[in-house]
């Protein structure tokens, strides 16, 4: 497995030369790598891609994601999606059809809440704490009670409630006195910790989405995330089972102190005009907030822990075997387009151990 290949701070330009891959500043080369020791690009700012590097990048499945200065996705270059279309009408199909699409969505839900039992249960190993055992109690009754909600309504207040009880309690996770977390906040983030956590979901749904394009779903439609304009809701479904595992990852950057308060900058923009989804409005402007984001470093260190995670082998029962994260994603993706063409679904996501 290759290595992300970052591309900021200022203009930079990708070209091939001789087979490899050069990184240009100002019309210098700066880096040569060959394309089988690169998992993926990420350019953030001025960055341009060359006809060559454009070609060498499609042929060895090689996608670029293009970021905004804050982290946020604008864009990828990306190989042919699967052409079967056949699983696009199912998937739309089991949507449209009440009973088959709750079905699904409850499994997504439980499963994401069982993988946030699993988060906070291991945070018990390290801290024992009155906020850690009642939430971990309340986390076990909406799992429980995910399986039966008897509506998509109820469903969505089910994971809210779950969620807000995980969150209060996942900052008991956090050792490193340097930095803070008292709870989730985003659109955009105004802490180094929720800075981290927003980048690495935004890398996790552009994998999801990638897995979901593979497995000839169309990431624009969900199951319980609805489909909106510019809303990837498929991706968003198949993410929330991954989302504790990301936040894991995110906090242990933090207690190894591979993060520092210098790897974050204020970028000055106003919270009025930042909103992470443009359907979705975002929060009132307060004078004394801030947003956060990961500096050009904190980027780097972040990504480069991210690609490591995602080569990290796990169990999959369905295969019995151990693979790599970012091939159980892939195999979750293909487990939902088939799911999606039964009379009941049965769908199971990632069940972190």
């Amino acid at each position: 497995m290759g290595a992300p290949l970052v591309l900021q701070g200022g203009p930079r330009r990708l070209s091939v030369r001789g087979g490899a891959l050069i990184v240009e500043q100002q019309g210098e080369p700066v880096r040569s790598l060959r394309p089988e020791d690169v998992e993926e690009v990420h350019a953030f700012g001025d960055v341009e891609l060359t006809c060559a590097a454009r070609r060498a990048l499609l042929h060895h499945g090689i996608d670029v994601v293009f970021h905004t200065r804050d982290g946020r996705v604008q864009g990828r270059l990306c190989s042919a999606e699967s052409p079967a279309g056949e699983r696009r009408l199912a998937q739309v199909r089991c949507v449209l059809e009440t009973p088959r699409r709750l079905a699904v969505a409850r499994a997504i839900v439980a499963g994401k809440i069982r993988n946030q039992h699993v988060g906070l249960t291991r945070v018990q190993r390290q801290v024992r704490s009155e906020p850690l055992a009642d939430a971990l109690a309340t986390l076990r009754a909406m799992a429980s009670a995910a399986g039966s909600a008897p509506d998509l309504e109820r469903l969505l207040g089910i994971e809210g409630y779950a969620s807000r009880a995980y969150f209060a309690a996942l900052g008991e996770g956090l050792r490193n006195p340097l930095f803070s977390f008292t709870g989730r906040n985003r659109r955009p983030p105004r802490d180094p910790v929720n800075a981290v956590l927003s980048f690495l979901y935004t890398l996790l749904c552009q994998r999801t989405g990638q897995a979901a394009r593979t497995a000839g779903l169309d990431p624009y439609v969900g199951f319980l995330h609805e489909a909106g304009r510019g809303r990837e809701a498929c991706a968003f479904d198949l993410a929330e089972a991954w989302r504790p595992v990301v936040d894991a990852l995110a906090f242990g950057l933090f207690n190894r102190r591979q993060l520092s308060p210098e790897d974050f900058e204020d970028p000055g923009v106003d919270l009025a005009k930042v909103s992470e989804s443009p359907e979705e409005a975002p929060p009132p402007p307060d004078p004394s907030v801030r947003p956060v984001y990961l500096g050009p470093v904190g980027r780097s260190v972040v990504l480069t822990a991210w690609a490591r995670r995602l080569g990290e082998r796990a169990w999959c029962p369905e295969r019995e075997g151990r693979f790599p994260l970012e091939d159980l994603m892939r195999i979750e993706a293909q487990a939902l387009a088939r799911a999606a063409t039964e009379p009941q679904p049965d769908f199971h996501p990632y069940a972190w151990r």
